[in-house]
């Protein structure tokens, strides 16, 4: 799926200009997008996951007891708790939802559609984790505002259609906010 709507980018990109080069920029920076997508959703989705179990373990209630065997199972059990939560990142967490990973790769894909060939490799990169954490976070204020989308169409084609409109101004390589001296342009014109 992301490598057909890549070619679809980088193929609608050589209509616009004939230059094969910007053709295949267009492929690689939507890559790079999509798997920036794939790359925020999982670790902003780990990230929350991590804070919610810590909010539930600040608030149990802790269980002392006179008996030695059982205080023994309990550290047992704290050490084993205590090692999953050291390799938390590193572990398979069965709770992903494929179909959420595939739309934040979409969402990456999404978040670089506009002049694709204009963003540097490492920046349509960081364009898309930050596409995929924002689909996450997006997923929240839908279920917190009781707005139903099955299919996440919403977010992916409207709000990460609006975020690549932003974020073309800050990251297009020739004539962006991160890339372009813009304070040199005033004095240049005689206004200090």
């Amino acid at each position: 799926m992301a490598v057909s709507l890549s070619h679809i980018s980088s193929g609608l990109n050589a209509l616009q200009s004939t230059n094969i080069v910007d053709s295949n920029m267009a492929f690689i920076n939507s890559l790079l997008g999509g798997v920036g997508g794939g790359i925020g959703y999982v670790g902003a989705h780990r990230a929350l996951a991590y804070i919610k179990a810590k909010k539930d373990e600040l608030f149990k209630p802790q269980h002392i007891s006179d008996d030695v065997a059982e205080d023994e199972k309990l550290w047992k059990k704290l050490s084993y708790t205590n090692l999953k939560k050291k390799t938390y990142y590193m572990n398979i967490e069965n709770e992903l939802d494929i179909f959420l990973v595939n739309r934040a790769i979409m969402c990456g894909i999404v978040s670089v559609s506009i002049m694709p060939s204009m963003f540097h490799p490492i920046f349509a990169l960081v364009n898309g984790i930050i596409a995929g954490m924002l689909f996450i976070y997006s997923l929240t204020i839908y279920r917190n505002m009781d707005l139903y989308d099955c299919m996440c169409v919403s977010q992916v084609h409207g709000l990460f259609a609006f975020y690549s409109m932003i974020s073309i101004c800050f990251f297009h390589k020739e004539e962006g906010f991160l890339f372009k001296d813009i304070y040199s342009q005033v004095d240049d014109i005689g206004m200090s």
